[in-house]
Formats: structure tokens, sequence, C-alpha cells
């Protein structure tokens, strides 16, 4: 369980040299600490426009980047499940911590995800239990304030999680389970609850996956033949072995049953026989045989 206290630690603004994990302000030069962090942006030429250093006092922070405030400016989302707590935050063009909260209350067996799963044009952060198949969303105000805690979804656990657009203008879940040698889809509405859920046969466990658009489909989107989205590129570790695969999200319609026709017209049928059909498709586009099988696929 997560309980969640949004607060403001001290200093709310850390200045460059101070602890970007927002603890309070640190005279880190008597200490002996030198800057660990490095904010760089660079101009189109990518030489380097501004810099600011800031000194993370923990080394047990993960770093997690999502658009969480603003669908033009990423922000961090620092998670130490050691203690329990987690450090959101944006910055200003000259790259100064521009908002930042703080969070309390962490489980430490969280899977951690961002992006946007609702269609909102901003980012939020998933968390998946393993060991459970608990979930729960965390979206924030412009201020990064925590506004939307969604802690009553239960997927499938001890899966592999992934996210891409599968057909959808949202992010979308795909947890893989290499024992079961299946995947199953997760689609989220505007209130961040599943929506949608698709299963289908996949790989087992010498395959290593990767999410992302492989495939031009200008041709067959243009066709009407396929949807926007990212695809599934799956390796085979033990042939070196490259598969494809396209899944989308398809809506769900109800198919009229023409056999109840005459028993509606003797009076047998009450109602008349609705067939629910799903248009969610899993499908191979490419198979490609590689010689990679000791090199790590990114």
């Amino acid at each position: 369980m997560f309980t969640a206290t949004a607060r403001f630690d001290a200093p709310q603004k850390p200045v460059p040299g101070e602890d970007l994990s927002g603890g309070a302000s640190v005279d880190t030069q008597s200490l002996g600490l030198t800057p660990n962090i490095v904010l760089v942006s660079f101009k189109r030429d990518f030489s380097i426009d501004k810099e600011q250093e800031y000194t993370l006092m923990h080394d047990s922070w993960e770093v997690y980047i999502g658009r969480f405030d603003n669908p033009n400016r990423d922000g961090l989302f620092l998670y130490d499940r050691t203690a329990g707590e987690a450090r959101i935050m944006d910055f200003t063009g000259s790259l100064l911590v521009n908002h930042y909260q703080a969070l309390s209350g962490l489980d430490g067996n969280w899977d951690i995800h961002t992006g946007d799963f609702n269609g909102s044009g901003r980012a939020q952060v998933l968390l998946y239990d393993p060991g459970t198949g608990a979930a729960q969303f965390l979206a924030f105000a412009s201020d990064l304030s925590l506004k939307t805690q969604v802690s009553n979804l239960t997927m499938l656990p001890g899966q592999v999680l992934y996210v891409g657009h599968f057909g959808l203008p949202s992010l979308s879940v795909m947890l893989f389970d290499p024992v079961a040698e299946q995947s199953t889809f997760y689609a989220f509405d505007t209130s961040l609850a599943i929506s949608r859920q698709y299963s289908a046969p996949s790989w087992t466990q010498h395959w290593q996956v990767l999410i992302g658009s492989f495939l031009d489909r200008s041709a067959c989107i243009a066709n009407h033949t396929c949807a926007a989205g990212d695809d599934v590129l799956a390796l085979n570790r033990q042939t070196g072995k490259v598969e494809q695969f396209i899944f989308t999200f398809g809506n769900q319609y109800h198919v009229f049953d023409n056999r109840s026709q005459s028993f509606l017209r003797d009076g047998s049928a009450a109602t008349p026989v609705m067939n629910t059909v799903n248009a969610s498709s899993f499908e191979s586009q490419m198979v490609l045989n590689t010689g990679i099988l000791s090199d790590e696929l990114y």
C-alpha cells in the first residue's frame, strides 16, 4: 500500500551545488563533495548552450524522465526504493530547479514507468508490482503536487512490463510472460482505469523484446489497413532470428446473429442474439535471420 504525502522540503528550489535530491542546504565544499550531476542543454549545432551542476547526496536514487507538468518540457522523477521516497522536479530555461515536490510512503518493490497513459498530453507515473500484479498511477498538477492517485488496478503478476503506442493515441502496457509464452495488453481510459485487455500467444524466455516504431507505416496508414503506433521486435537468442510484430487495439463491436431471426418471427425468442467481437490483432510482419546471439539489442 502506498500513502503519498506531497510536501515541500527545504529548500524548495535547490540552487547549483546543493543536494538535487531535495535535502537541506549543504555546504558541499566543506564536506569535500564535488558536483556529480551536470545538466546540459544544447544549441541546434549541438554545441553546449547552458550548464548547471548539482550534488546528488545519496547514490540510491533511480532517475526517470517524463513530461509531468508541461507537454513540451521534461522533468525528473527520482525514486529511492530503500527509503520509500520520491522526488519530482522540472527546470527553468537556465536549468535551475523550477517546480519541486517530495513524496513519501512508497513501497520498495515498484517497477517504475512514465508516459501519457490517459491522453492528457502530460506524463503520469505507473507503478507495477511484479510480485502481486498490483499497479498504481500517480498524476501531478502543474506545480508537480500529487493531483490524482489511482491505486485499485490489478494486472497479471510475474510479468515483464513494456509500454508502447499499440494503435491508440495514449500509451498502453504489454505484460510479457516468458513461462506461459503469452503477452497481455492493457489500455487505460481518461480516468486511468483499465479500459481494454487482450491476451495473445507470444515468446519463450529465449527471446529479447523491444518496443519501438520500426516499421514504415505511411503506406498502410494511407490505405487504412493499419494504425499508427509502435511495433514489437523480438530476437531469439538461440537462433538469431528477429521477428517483427504489430499489435493494435481494435474496437469491440456487436454482430447480430441472423440465425435468431426465425425464432423471433415465431415468437420463440424474447430478444435478438448479439455476439461481441474484439477486433484487436497481433500479427507477425517480418522474419529476419541474423547472427545476433551474444550482442545486446537496444
